[in-house]
């Protein structure tokens, strides 16, 4: 039997883990990939927190070995940044300014 679940449903299987703006990105794109597969995923918030991160884009740069000769958090760094996640085939999305969410890799 499956159940199908709203964005604030969605967002009450989750604690601290993502802010409430990170969350409607994670639904949404969660609900894309439903759409454009042709099927239904499972909720589970565990293997979502397991798949997906949301922080700041300094720790993700240290967090996977980053680098770059450009001033970090500069317009240059983060456009080095995009591009590093794009040759990778991440998904990702920006929260704010300096927050990504980000599927792991």
């Amino acid at each position: 039997m499956k159940q199908t679940i709203n964005l604030s449903q969605f967002m009450d299987g989750f604690t601290n883990e993502y802010s409430y703006r990170g969350l409607e990105y994670l639904f949404e794109h969660l609900s894309e990939v439903e759409e454009d597969c042709g099927l239904e995923l499972e909720f589970d918030p565990v293997a979502i927190r397991c798949d997906y991160t949301e922080c700041s884009a300094l720790q993700l740069a240290e967090d996977y070995g980053f680098e770059s000769s450009e001033e970090p958090e500069s317009d240059e760094w983060y456009g080095e940044l995009i591009q590093w996640l794009k040759r990778r085939g991440v998904w990702f999305v920006w929260v704010d300014d300096s927050t990504i969410l980000y599927e792991n890799f």
